[in-house]
């Protein structure tokens, strides 16, 4: 009885384990991120708009789903992709890049995307800006953002917070504990 236990135990430990947590493949990423408890973590291709060739990066996504019909009611992204050289490394115009991707991807759904200016802040020990956004379809506000880009030891890192208007302070508290808890690792 006492080797099966042992057996059953190495097999939890060194195998199973491993494998049963997504957030276990963050572990492998250079920026440490405490995703919260009741969201489920994938690791996702970098955005179409992003994904260039000499681009190097990571991508995250963690969705919060209502328990009982099994839907999205929020989200949480987290981007670090590569500055190559040529491209303008000013945190503010990184910032203004960030936005009009956004943008861009809420037109192509016939969605408009407002933001404030952006407010200074920091992002683990990198100087950041942050800025609400609001989705509108017509005049009907759907869904708001907020947006922390970063950039720095090379890389530009961009966290983004979506949900529904209507619940969106439902879920900020869990943002807020993502962005206090990422570490950022990246060497120069």
């Amino acid at each position: 009885m006492l080797r099966k236990k042992r057996w059953l135990m190495a097999l939890l430990c060194c195998w199973i384990y491993p494998l049963a947590t997504p957030a276990d493949a963050a572990a492998k990423s250079p920026t440490h991120i405490v995703w919260p408890d009741g969201w489920r973590v994938t690791a996702t291709p970098l955005p179409a708009i992003l994904n260039k060739p000499g681009k190097l990066g990571e991508s995250w996504e963690a969705l919060k789903t209502d328990a009982a019909t099994g839907e999205g009611v929020a989200e949480i992204s987290f981007v670090r992709l590569a500055v190559i050289t040529g491209d303008d490394s000013e945190l503010h115009a990184k910032f203004l890049n960030v936005q009009q991707s956004y943008r861009q991807g809420y037109l192509a759904r016939s969605l408009q995307l407002d933001c404030d200016n952006g407010k200074p802040g920091t992002l683990d020990t990198l100087p950041s800006l942050a800025s609400t956004c609001d989705v509108h379809n017509g005049a009907k506000l759907v869904a708001r953002q907020l947006m922390v880009t970063a950039i720095g030891n090379g890389y530009v890192y961009n966290l983004l917070y979506t949900a529904p208007a209507s619940s969106y302070a439902n879920y900020l508290h869990d943002f807020e504990s993502v962005r206090a808890s990422i570490r950022i690792d990246d060497k120069p």
